[in-house]
């Protein structure tokens, strides 16, 4: 018995060592496998630490691999999952930030342009960072906050603007008020005379008291919002789905010591565990935002009202941001190596009206918490990978020729071949292949390539123009007014002696077809000192039109109340014209107007007077057109301002479409062709009693402007015996990148 238990018991021995040998086995293949698919690294299969596992050496891999590095404070313990499982699937490989320069991605959850701002000021050409200098404009909480930005609850910086809180409380009695951080940290709400005043580094804002609830809860949305350019501003956002937060205790009845209540924490309430969304999300498989509008649209309630506003905005903040962000962009060699991607935070009250809370520079993309948010993280980044150009399936070496030509972003010949489009002089013709600037092709081009790769995103900025045109305002430029010194070579009007010269810039809205002056600046330049004398600046409450579109307010820059607050154009001209007498520029000196295209004085400052009942200045019946002056002293169509400005190593200063800003550029760019002895002769004139005309939509004939007169083009017409055409632009001047741009785009959408 005793030999038969022996001989039983040392099989059994057997059988389990030789299971632990293989179990063994099977762990140290599942290891090498994991390196293999994961990490790809044969060399550092053994000995190797979890966090240096995710992590390999360049100089062990194909030159031609694409990698990526990862920059930030514990960047391996988990909540980045996401982010390297989608670089594995579109075939990158990681590598350590100090091991080489020669990455071709670096994706940075902290802000990485204090501690790599060598790097980021010496980056190659293909390699992108996942954030943009100065994006911190946005995202700083207190900055957006107190900004004074549409859709964001008015806030108040402590303790410097603790009488401007006090003086809008005792205003509105009935508001409740959070002191909040850039932490984000600790919110309560709190009774005015509760709130600490006198503490630093925290912003007192109102509190959204009548918030639109599902099922009794407050909620939040974020909105993944992508920036892939700021010169030219182009700005999409994540359009297949959002985060819904909500907050895990119902909000009424309501008791402000019980924050679960109002602020959305990590232990939020998902949309999966809502009772009256559960149906929508479990069963039918609904995204959150498909959820939720079922929801509304069940209650009786329009969503699309809802996020209208949430893409208004976003362009809003935006564009608000730009200037800012791009005086920081300048001070960086190349600006294509950035691509930046936020979430807006918004609240909703019972109206459906929209508040932008907050905006998130690396917002979470961890699914730890709740793992059915994975689809959505790991969706945000496809879609996103691919409208930057992460997923392009094309070697780092090679050009983007196969991807889009030049016949991609042509325009089409009615506008190229057209008579106007001689000289690029009108703005339309300005994207003819002839007149585009290397710089605006670029531009043109990943514009193209954007829009056949955005995917689920949708472009918020610019915005579509598919929106009629009677809701479009844009802006015009209407007169360059120069006073010059004579040289000689200076052709003066008949009486005139003076010397200086003046560029003016009037900022106008448009609707249908009508033009209305908002801003009207003017720079005063010494032609033989070859300086800025002096600026007059003004703005100009509209009269037929008084209110500002939201797309006028967005591409200006001028808020509603600025032109409420200002003179009429009468006020402000007569203004004007005492500034001008006080320089003495009257009518027996001697100067000449110098516009910035063919028909600002005809069109938009005879419109201007007309409407107003102001008498046409004589001063503005002729003018030196700068644009036709470069195009025949240099020989070239490429005549748009940026394009004048780089050809003397130049680039645009200021805001674009900021009025005043335009008004320096010029006097910027005639002081460069004074100095480069460029003949200023006046070549352009008004021939009065010679009205053309236009159809209305009633089919009845009126005045249109004064005929603009152009000699060289009056000899070439005659002999060919056809009759003068008057060179008026009959369209918004609008912006190169912003507005022509998109009329291609989405011609080619529909």
């Amino acid at each position: 018995m005793r030999g038969t238990t022996r001989l039983f018991v040392v099989p059994v021995g057997i059988i389990c060592v030789l299971l632990l040998l293989l179990s063994v086995y099977e762990l140290r293949w599942l290891q090498n496998e994991h390196l293999e698919y994961h990490h790809d690294d044969s060399t550092m299969k053994t000995k190797i630490s979890p966090i240096q596992s995710q992590s390999y050496s360049k100089s062990f891999s194909n030159p031609l691999q694409r990698t990526y590095a990862v920059f930030g404070r514990d960047v391996d313990s988990g909540f980045l999952k996401h982010v390297f499982n989608v670089f594995h699937n579109f075939g990158y490989k990681r590598q350590e930030l100090n091991a080489s320069e020669d990455w071709d991605v670096l994706w940075s959850h902290d802000y990485p342009f204090r501690k790599l701002n060598t790097a980021m000021r010496n980056l190659k050409h293909h390699q992108k960072v996942n954030h943009f200098p100065g994006t911190g404009y946005i995202t700083n909480k207190m900055d957006l906050a107190t900004s004074n930005i549409k859709f964001v609850p008015r806030a108040f910086k402590m303790p410097q603007q603790k009488a401007d809180l006090l003086a809008y409380a005792a205003k509105h009695p009935k508001k409740m008020f959070v002191q909040k951080s850039n932490d984000h940290r600790g919110i309560k709400i709190k009774q005015i005379q509760d709130l600490d005043l006198k503490q630093n580094g925290t912003f007192i804002q109102e509190f959204i008291d009548d918030p639109l609830l599902v099922d009794g809860h407050k909620f939040d949305i974020g909105v993944y919002t992508i920036i892939t350019s700021i010169d030219p501003l182009t700005v999409y956002y994540y359009n297949g789905d959002v985060l819904f937060r909500y907050c895990p205790e119902k909000y009424y009845p309501f008791d402000p010591a019980k924050v679960d209540k109002y602020v959305v924490g990590d232990d939020y309430l998902p949309t999966w565990e809502v009772p009256s969304l559960k149906k929508f999300y479990n069963e039918h498989e609904f995204s959150m935002k498909d959820s939720f509008d079922a929801y509304l649209k069940q209650s009786g309630r329009d969503p699309s009202k809802l996020w209208n506003q949430v893409e208004e905005a976003i362009r809003e903040v935006c564009l608000s941001k730009e200037h800012a962000i791009h005086k920081i962009l300048v001070n960086y060699p190349s600006k294509r190596n950035f691509f930046e991607m936020m979430r807006f935070d918004f609240a909703v009250d019972n109206d459906l009206n929209v508040y932008v809370m907050e905006a998130n520079m690396s917002p979470n993309l961890s699914s730890a918490h709740f793992p059915p948010n994975r689809l959505l993280y790991e969706q945000v980044l496809f879609n996103l990978f691919h409208l930057v150009g992460l997923a392009s399936m094309l070697s780092k070496e090679s050009t983007s020729s196969m991807e889009v030509l030049a016949k991609n972003v042509m325009v089409y010949e009615k506008e190229c071949f057209s008579p106007k489009c001689d000289g690029c002089m009108s703005p339309e013709c300005q994207l003819c292949r002839s007149c585009l600037t290397p710089n605006q092709l670029g531009v043109l081009q990943r514009a193209y390539i954007e829009h056949n790769n955005r995917k689920d995103c949708k472009r918020a900025f610019p915005p579509s123009m598919k929106i009629p045109r009677k809701h479009i305002s844009s802006y015009a430029p209407i007169a360059s007014l120069s006073h010059v010194k004579t040289e000689g070579d200076f052709k003066q009007p008949e009486g005139a002696s003076s010397t200086a010269l003046l560029y003016i810039r009037r900022q106008a809205i448009c609707s249908h077809r009508k033009h209305e002056i908002i801003e009207f600046p003017a720079i005063l330049v010494d032609s033989e000192k070859q300086a800025v004398i002096d600026e007059f600046h003004s703005y100009v409450k509209p009269v037929k039109h008084p209110k500002l579109s939201d797309f006028c307010i967005e591409l200006t820059g001028i808020a509603q109340e600025t032109v409420d607050k200002s003179e009429e154009f009468s006020g402000v001209f007569t203004k004007f014209n005492k500034w001008l007498k006080k320089h003495g520029l009257d009518s027996k000196s001697k100067y000449a107007i110098v516009t910035d295209g063919p028909c600002d004085m005809g069109r938009f400052l005879f419109g201007q007077c007309e409407f107003s009942n102001v008498q046409f200045p004589y001063y503005a019946k002729k003018w030196i057109n700068i644009r036709r002056v470069f195009s025949s002293h240099y020989k070239s169509r490429k005549v748009c301002l940026a394009s004048m400005l780089q050809s003397f190593g130049v680039e645009f200063d200021g805001r674009l479409h900021c009025g005043l800003d335009d008004a320096r550029n010029i006097a910027n760019l005639l002081i460069h062709m004074i100095k480069d002895g460029v003949s200023i002769d006046i070549n352009e004139n008004i021939q009065e009693n010679r009205m053309t005309y236009r159809r209305g939509n009633n089919n009845q004939r009126r005045p249109n402007s004064f005929r603009i007169n152009n000699p060289r083009k009056k000899q070439q017409n005659q002999r060919q015996n056809k009759e003068v055409e008057p060179e008026i632009v009959d369209e918004e001047d609008l912006d190169f990148a912003m507005g022509l741009m998109s009329v291609r785009l989405e011609s080619d959408a529909r």
